[in-house]
């Protein structure tokens, strides 16, 4: 199996647990508590995170691609909120779902400002999945 599959399927099994295990939590919490317990989570791993990348790391900020992937975080930090706003007022199945649609966005940005082809096989994907959310949200 290719290392990149192995990964993406980690990733996907533990995305899959945080939609499960946030659900769960918000039907006794408000998104205040969810939104404290998770980046208390993600505080407990930090450590391990720096341990494994942070040797020989620096940070030239002239380099504007560090403000990027700084925005990358504070974006994924604003979404948090919402999803866990959306989880607690919405079927998991649904939300999940939706959510998890984000490539839309991506794929849309990426050919419109870096000028990535948008193939056919990624444009039809793209398209079915934005039927999907609209499916979904009736």
């Amino acid at each position: 199996m290719r290392v990149w599959l192995l990964y993406s399927i980690a990733a996907l099994a533990a995305w899959g647990l945080w939609g499960f295990w946030g659900k769960l939590g918000s039907r006794s919490l408000t998104p205040g508590h969810l939104l404290v317990l998770t980046y208390t989570g993600i505080v407990l791993i930090y450590p391990l995170v720096l341990a494994l990348y942070a040797r020989g790391l620096s940070m030239n900020w002239t380099v504007p691609d560090n403000y990027y992937a700084l925005a990358s975080g504070l974006v994924c930090g604003i979404g948090f909120p919402l999803f866990y706003l959306a989880l607690t007022r919405g079927q998991v199945s649904r939300v999940v779902v939706i959510t998890a649609t984000y490539p839309v966005v991506t794929v849309l940005l990426a050919a419109l400002l870096l000028h990535e082809p948008l193939t056919l096989k990624s444009g039809l994907g793209t398209a079915l999945a934005i039927a999907g959310i609209l499916l979904l949200s009736t």
